[in-house]
Formats: C-alpha cells, structure tokens, sequence
C-alpha cells in the first residue's frame, strides 16, 4: 500500500490521498481507493470520508421524508407509483416538498427522527430536545410544538444544565419517544402526546469502561493506566449513546455507545434484559429482523455484521458462516456500512373463503414455504455501494428435541408456559410460529457445505450510487434511496471569488 496524506478542512470531510513517490516504485503500489492503479500524489483519485452521522429520517406509513441541515428541517411526501405515473414527463418527480422549517439553535442539529405514521418529529441538538406534532391537509404540513417537553426533561435531569441528544427514534406504534441523552450517557424512554412523560431511565451506559475497570481491579494508579483525560471523563460521565434500534413489534429496545457496548432492554416491562458482548469498534448500526424480532443485526466499521438472539442472550451458532461470507464480500469495501434495511412483511394474501383449511394451504402458511417468503430480506448500504441478501436462520435439533416431536407435535402452544425448558424449546416454538420459517436440518457436513453456498449464491452487490445518504423500505414492493453527490452540493455553491489567468 502506498503512503497516504489525510486532510480535512471547512467542508467537514476527510479527504485520504496516495501519494507514492515518483519512479518505478510507484508501479509496484496500486490505489486502495480506486480501480485506477496511479498511486502517485499529482495523478491519484482521492478519497473523501462518508458522513456517517444520520441525516435522514422516513415514516413509511404516512409516506414522509425528513432531512436535517445544520439549523432547518425540510419533509417531502414521496408520490405513489400511480401518482408520479400519471404526472407529464416535465414534472415526472417522486415526491413533492411539504414543509421547509428553520428553528432558533446556538449549535447544530444533531439527531432526527420521524414517527412511523407521520404524526411526530423530534429534533435535537447538543442542549434542547424539540418535538412537533405534524398536521397534515392534502398537499400541506403543519408542524405545531410541543413546547413543555424541555421542562419535562429537565426535572427528569435536575443536575444537568441542559438535555440534548445524540441519536432519537420512535417506537413502531408511534406512542414512545427513546432519546440517548448527550451528557450523562442515559437512555430515556417518553411517552408522546400533548403531556410527554417520562417512562423511565436507562444509566447503564454510565457504568465504567470495562478496560479502564480491569485496570482499576489489578491495583494500578491512574498515571498507570494509560488513560487520557478525555476517556477519564467520559468513565465518570458516561460514554456518548450513538445508535438506538427498536423491533418491529416494539418489545425490544438495542442501545450501543462509542465503547462499543450495547444493551438491549425490554420495553414492556422497562427493564435491563442483556448485555451483548463488548466489541473492539463502535457499532455503526443496527435493526431487528422483521420476520423474527427476536434477531438483532449489528455492524461494525470492518463491514462485519453479526447477529445476536436476544432471547437466547447469545450469538447462535448458524449466523458464524453467514458472517463470515458477507465479510468476504464486503472486505474490499472502503466505505463502511451505514445502514441496515430490513424488508417489511408482505400483508397475507386474502383467502377465498372463511375457512381454516384454505388459510392453512395458502403458500404464506404452509409449513414447506419457499425461502423467498420465509428468509428475510436485508439491505445493507455503504456511502457508494449496496448490498442486498437474504437470511434464512438455521436452528440445530438436539436429541431430546427430535424425542419429543415424536411424541407429540401438537403441544407447541403451551411450549412457552413451561418455565423449566431452556431456549431449545423456546427455538421450537418460534419455528411453528413462523410457519416454517426457521430450518432444522440434521448438523451433517452435507447440510453445512449446502447451507454456505446457498447464502453465497444469494448476495448481490451494486455500486452505481454515489454519496447515499439513506437507504428504506416503505413496504414489501418499494425501496426509497436518498443521494446527494458531490457535484449537486457544488453547483449550489457561490461561484469562486478568484480565478487565476494564464497566457497574459
């Protein structure tokens, strides 16, 4: 690999560029971030860092999407496929700006989040949480403030000067508000409405770092440590909430801070459920599985992604191969993932008549359902690239397991009443549940070897797109794809106050 010059400026991106020396040296190195082989400084394609920050936010349901600028929030209403059909090819667009709203900050929007049914907004810079209720009338928007919201956060917080947050997002149902709160690390649940209240408060992310408290535990002095003053503070304050992730059924509630710690809690009973283990890098996002809530898709900026079951607090064996071959393909990706899509289900065909027997054959329910209407699709998406794929879980059978569905398979409803079985039964009932959506084939090396190349012969990768910022699903049959190249953002630009003249 040549040597690389970082740089950064106004513009609030890195730029990385070779810069091999001249000669017959630089043939010997190739660019790492182009498919051109010039590594040299006056003739290599730079490189310029993604922002990786969240700028957009969707309502799927209502068909609205938000973008935040540093001080303004602008929503579109993206048009159905009849609608932009119907439309002359002169103002053949997809969507149609409804509202353009500029807020009063001493810093910069941070964190934005739009209500699955687009009856909520919430904004945040680093000190003010901002939730508006949004009125919509045919081709209008309205956004009305909900203006006691700061002082219902504040008594939450008496001894912080002010509640900002770092990440926001809502609950399926649109009735919760989650906020990871700038300074203190805490993770706060709200109900929305004309009287926000404060459900409850999460301090996990408060506790130490576990490298800092294994230090701590051997005895040695802080000057021993190795500890800088900014990790320091951030142990006795609390580490900076950077994604929050909520299931589609909205019981589970996945949390991860910059030391690369995630929690998951449970929303129902608003308590701690599990800790997942803490990884070397922080995550750069998450979501459930929307076929199996039970599923949480974590990446990390090698492009790795794993998937933790929350029921069973672990990582199931199946997702290793999985990891593993979606880390090959994404490897050579110098942008990391930013984002996660999960495929929403598709509402069950309507059946014929009202009887048990014509549900039951229908393909949607049948115990021997393809893959494509059992697997759940995912989306996962770089700043220039996507990747699309499905996952089919595989869940091993034990001994005693094959024992009992030979006895009785009847008996799967009432597999959850018994508290003294562990979560192989538990496995069993979501697979009934799913009608046949998880797969327990015998642990032979045939069905390894047949299980890896069936999920490698399903990747697809496309990198035609530049400088994504977004990347939804409205509904089983439409995928929305916000793009902001580089060359759209200069054209806004002023033109430049000096140019230089040659030949005079």
């Amino acid at each position: 690999m040549p040597p690389l010059l970082v740089s950064a400026g106004l513009d609030m991106s890195i730029a990385i560029s070779p810069c091999a020396p001249a000669g017959s040296e630089a043939a010997k190195t190739r660019n790492p971030f182009s498919r051109s082989s010039v590594s040299t400084f006056q003739d290599a394609y730079y490189h310029k860092s993604a922002f990786v920050s969240p700028v957009v936010s969707i309502a799927p349901l209502a068909r609205l999407l938000a973008c935040r600028y540093d001080d303004k929030v602008a929503i579109w209403r993206i048009k159905s496929i009849d609608d932009a059909s119907a439309e002359t090819p002169e103002n053949a667009e997809g969507w149609t700006k409804l509202l353009d709203m500029s807020l009063k900050l001493d810093t910069n929007l941070n964190a934005i989040a739009l209500s699955e049914d687009g009856s909520w907004l919430a904004v945040s810079n680093e000190r003010e949480v901002k939730l508006f209720s949004l009125i919509q009338k045919e081709e209008s928007l309205r956004a009305r403030r909900i203006r006691v919201l700061p002082s219902i956060l504040q008594s939450a917080f008496p001894h912080q000067e002010s509640v900002g947050a770092s990440v926001l997002t809502f609950s399926p149902d649109s009735k919760k508000l989650v906020i990871g709160v700038v300074q203190g690390g805490y993770v706060a649940v709200l109900s929305v409405g004309e009287e926000p209240r404060v459900l409850r408060t999460f301090d996990q992310h408060r506790q130490p770092d576990p490298r800092t408290r294994s230090l701590r535990s051997r005895g040695l002095r802080r000057d021993e440590m190795e500890v800088d003053d900014a990790s320091e503070a951030e142990n006795e304050t609390g580490a900076r909430i950077s994604r929050l992730a909520v299931s589609p059924d909205g019981q589970w509630l996945a949390s991860s801070d910059l030391n690369g710690r995630t929690y998951v809690f449970n929303l129902d009973s608003l308590q701690l459920h599990c800790t997942l283990p803490t990884m070397p890098l922080p995550l750069t996002c998450m979501a459930f599985d929307h076929h199996r809530s039970r599923l949480l898709f974590v990446a990390m900026p090698d492009n790795s992604v794993r998937i933790f079951d929350v029921e069973s607090k672990a990582f199931p064996e199946w997702q290793r191969t999985f990891s593993q071959t979606l880390s090959r393909k994404l490897g050579s990706k110098r942008d990391e993932i930013l984002g996660i899509a999960m495929l929403p289900l598709a509402p069950p065909p309507l059946p014929l008549s009202s009887s048990a027997s014509t549900i039951t054959e229908s393909p949607m329910f049948a115990k021997n359902a393809t893959m494509r209407s059992t697997a759940q699709g995912v989306v996962v998406w770089g700043a220039n690239w996507i990747c699309r794929f499905r996952v089919q879980p595989v869940m091993t059978t034990t001994g005693r397991e094959k024992r009992r569905r030979g006895g009785d398979d009847d008996d799967d409803d009432n597999d959850d009443e018994d508290k003294g079985e562990a979560d192989e039964e538990m496995e069993e009932h979501e697979s009934d549940e799913d009608s046949g959506s998880m797969v327990a084939p015998d642990s032979t090396k045939e069905d390894t070897t047949n299980q890896k190349t069936q999920l490698t012969t399903q990747f697809h990768l496309v990198d035609r797109y530049r400088s994504l910022l977004g990347v939804f699903f409205l509904n089983s049959e439409e995928l929305v794809m916000v793009e902001r190249p580089l060359l759209d953002v200069l054209s806004t630009l002023p033109p430049a106050f000096f140019k230089a003249k040659y030949g005079t």
